[in-house]
């Protein structure tokens, strides 16, 4: 597209000079709120918003930092990356993972993060805490690592409650001079009622050892539904 990029580095910014990244839309009215990762010259990321009219999706004003990162020692102290935005009831949430300033590969990517808002725009942690680690699938008990930013669906259920759909990227490489080792990862999905509390956590697709194009890592994906069947783009 000639009117790319959308939404460059800032270079007089001081805090999204050499990163723009991450971009997660959600269209409001008549506009459209880009959420997105900025990083600064110290290598930190936070989450940050632009916004753009829907006749001008080129021309984005940006809004500045929404969620800066965590307190030292927390999972988030480092990085805040991958926002994903969806409304529950009168609530916003944003989903995000974070970085924890450690040296661990994939691994020193502990949890997603939520943080609140009721305008979209103005957002409250929830905790300090991540509300989804990546010890919560049957076959990697032991693992640390996770990565949102993917899709979550809605779906009605008999009793009258919404039952919640999220996937998301299982991260369960470690440091190694192995690319397969390094940066293994799994597509994975989980459940809730409230957006806060996230069970029933499962793995939907791995890594295929006889399929050179995704023999590493199948990660991020986009999921949406097509009728009666359900379609996935991912990485």
């Amino acid at each position: 597209d000639p009117g790319s990029p959308v939404l460059p580095p800032a270079t007089d910014s001081a805090y999204e000079s050499t990163r723009c990244m991450n971009p997660y839309v959600v269209r409001v009215g008549n506009e459209y709120q880009l959420y997105y990762s900025g990083g600064d010259a110290e290598g930190n990321q936070r989450i940050c918003m632009a916004i753009a009219p829907v006749e001008g999706p080129h021309h984005f004003t940006r809004h500045g930092v929404i969620l800066g990162v965590g307190e030292a020692g927390c999972f988030d102290a480092r990085w805040c990356v991958l926002p994903c935005v969806h409304r529950f009831g009168t609530k916003w949430h944003l989903y995000y993972s974070g970085h924890e300033g450690t040296d661990l590969g994939l691994q020193s990517f502990p949890g997603i993060g939520l943080a609140v808002s009721d305008d979209g725009i103005h957002f409250q942690r929830y905790s300090s805490d991540p509300v989804i680690s990546g010890d919560q699938t049957a076959e990697f008990p032991d693992n640390r690592g996770i990565a949102g930013g993917g899709t979550i669906l809605e779906k009605a259920l008999p009793n009258g409650t919404v039952c919640y759909r999220m996937y998301y990227t299982l991260v369960v490489g470690k440091k190694n001079a192995d690319v397969r080792i390094d940066q293994e990862k799994h597509c994975a999905v989980c459940h809730s009622t409230d957006g806060v509390h996230w069970t029933d956590h499962r793995l939907i697709m791995s890594p295929r050892r006889d399929v050179s194009s995704e023999d590493i890592a199948v990660a991020a994906p986009f999921v949406w539904q097509d009728g009666g069947r359900y379609r996935m783009l991912y990485c």
